[in-house]
């Protein structure tokens, strides 16, 4: 059996949601500076610490529209807005942070003590998988529950129209299959003659007799392990029978999974040959009734749903927030705006594009597997190795990528290849974030977001679970805009004032005691604060360790299918590679400390010595 290693990890959901406006009128307005707010700009710089890349959406580098290699304000807003979330314990609303959706899968193989035992129970189960032994050599399983008809798309709505009688079997070794060549993944018209269960013969539909029946010979890919899987004859769809509607939902679960495994999948005419159909036409296809859905698939042990969807793992308190509040006010959507049907904000914070320095230029092309943490991996994503199908399932968390050096994978296949030409290590972006009417709080935690704590670096771009993309941020100037100096009686004038180092520590510090106090953080030797939480102890960690490649890499097949125990936590390995708090003397090591560990420990220190004297 083997444990489970990734190149990601989670950093757990609280159930502490904090709001930072009770409602919409408390929000600064946004038509005029308010001189008791705080307005103005932040200039920053990243630093490729690893090759990082961007696409534009061609596998070049983006640029900008004047032509120059740039990361776009669009990237470094939604790494911002998700370290904020995380920071200042944001609500997490399903369909807004994530597709709320239902995970398919299709569970055949697990062993009989791993943690897919029991949902290859339940898969065999939902399908009604009986073993019939026909001898002592071989057994044939058939999934009772499964039936076969046509998906058709009418006006962008779909829906299974059953075929008349049953699906044939047909052995790939029978004479008349031969004709039709190739044994990829595809479908073939045909003309047919069947007695009882059996097919006797088959021909191109074009070359059929007129007795001959009409249907279609489905390909379900090539044999697996050097075994012939079967081909399947459909045949014409009962139009008297009624039809089967699939739900907009089963139809964006399908989308979702299809999305998710389309670089993977092998035809001739591409991953299309298991999209949907387009308007109008229709495709042959296995389906399923269970519990209100409706799975369909282009094999007879077709992928299912799990019974629950995502949001079901969600902590209670975000799924009773979400559910009783259209719009809530966390810190996140006040200052990053939102739109609802019934209300909308304009962001307040504003991000532009990062140039990188003059001359910059990508490396070497490189290619690798871009292959995405799939949340249908249960075992990765959900706690105690639970799965989507258990009633009390609980989400990991925010996904992050562990920190580690580069590394260049040879894709072994030439279809999943993606060929990519990064910036180098050392290239470095330039740009300003700027801000209007922000409370001191707010400025707090749009700093403590960019900047976070000494050692921490930023994740940008593609290929993170390979080490790219590994970025060190650097504040290098904050300057407030003074409205009352904006108009001199000589004229207009400079009115941007710059914040000393120490100052963006104040705030960042307003911000840590504002929240503590409103999700009542209790005090830890001696102070409250979020860096004493399990979430921003873990997220920090994450972002500051560097790992070994054996430790977060992507497993062989063989692991996912063997795997005994979950993935462990990121608490789990802070405390495992935990390191010595103090000193032989018993003096706390302030070199191992962040900068407002290091504050807070020296206030302390202070605070000591006046009692003292």
């Amino acid at each position: 059996m083997a444990n489970v290693v990734t190149p990601y990890n989670f950093v757990p959901f609280s159930n502490k949601v904090c709001c930072r406006y009770e409602s919409i009128e408390q929000l600064p307005p946004h038509d005029k500076l308010d001189p008791t707010l705080l307005t103005g700009e932040i200039e920053v710089s990243l630093v490729a610490k690893t090759p990082v890349f961007v696409s534009d959406g061609k596998n070049g580098f983006f640029r900008g529209a004047n032509g120059k290699y740039m990361l776009p304000g669009s990237t470094v807003r939604g790494l911002l807005r998700e370290n904020m979330q995380i920071l200042s314990f944001g609500l997490i609303r399903a369909g807004e942070d994530f597709d709320n959706y239902q995970i398919y899968f299709r569970e055949m193989a697990g062993a009989r003590n791993s943690t897919a035992g029991d949902l290859k129970k339940y898969y065999q189960n939902v399908l009604d998988v009986p073993v019939e032994r026909k001898d002592a050599k071989t057994s044939q399983s058939t999934p009772g529950n499964v039936k076969a008809g046509y998906l058709r798309n009418v006006d962008g709505k779909y829906y299974i129209q059953p075929i008349k009688g049953r699906v044939f079997r047909v052995s790939r070794q029978m004479k008349d299959v031969g004709q039709f060549g190739t044994d990829d993944a595809r479908t073939v018209q045909v003309g047919y003659t069947a007695t009882g269960d059996r097919v006797s013969r088959i021909c191109p539909a074009e070359k059929a007799a007129p007795d001959m029946e009409k249907g279609v010979l489905l390909y379900t890919g090539k044999p697996v392990r050097g075994k012939p899987n079967a081909l399947y004859l459909f045949p014409a769809a009962d139009d008297a029978a009624d039809p089967i509607h699939v739900s907009e939902d089963d139809i964006l679960s399908y989308r979702e999974d299809f999305k998710k495994r389309s670089k993977s999948l092998q035809s001739p005419c591409g991953p299309q040959f298991w999209a949907l159909p387009e308007d109008g036409k229709e495709k042959a296809v296995f389906y399923l009734e269970h519990n209100g859905h409706v799975f369909f698939g282009r094999a007879r042990f077709l992928r299912i749903a799990h019974e629950y969807y995502l949001a079901a793992g969600l902590p209670e308190n975000h799924k009773k927030l979400a559910a009783e509040r259209e719009v809530f006010l966390d810190y996140p959507h006040a200052m990053f705006g939102f739109a609802t049907t019934s209300a909308a904000y304009r962001s307040r914070v504003s991000v532009g594009d990062f140039p990188a320095e003059p001359g910059a230029q990508p490396g070497k092309k490189i290619s690798l597997v871009l292959s995405e943490p799939k949340p249908g991996y249960y075992a990765g994503y959900v706690e105690d190795g639970m799965h989507y199908s258990q009633e009390d399932f609980h989400l990991r968390g925010y996904k992050q990528y562990w920190l580690k050096k580069e590394q260049f994978v040879l894709p072994q296949k030439e279809n999943v290849k993606t060929n990519l030409q990064p910036m180098p290590a050392g290239t470095k972006f330039s740009g300003t974030v700027r801000f209007q009417n922000l409370h001191e709080d707010e400025l707090g935690l749009l700093l403590w977001a960019l900047r976070l704590e000494e050692g921490c670096y930023q994740p940008i771009g593609m290929a993170k679970p390979y080490g790219f993309g590994r970025m060190q941020l650097c504040i290098d100037r904050v300057r407030l805009l003074s409205p009352q100096k904006l108009y001199q009686a000589d004229g207009l004038c400079d009115c941007r004032q710059t914040v000393a180092d120490q100052d963006i520590s104040r705030y960042i510090q307003v911000f840590d005691s504002e929240i503590c106090q409103r999700l009542n953080i209790k005090k830890a030797k001696g102070k409250p604060s979020v860096l004493n939480t399990r979430e921003i102890k873990d997220f920090l960690y994450i972002r500051q360790t560097l790992r070994k490649e054996a430790e977060v890499r992507y497993m062989e097949l063989a692991e996912y299918k063997n795997t005994q125990f979950a993935l462990p936590t990121v608490a789990d390995e802070r405390e495992k590679n935990k390191p010595k708090e103090n000193t032989p003397s018993g003096v706390p090591d302030l070199s191992k400390m962040n900068a407002m560990q290091r504050a807070f420990y020296e206030a302390e220190q202070r605070e000591l010595h006046k009692k003292h004297l």
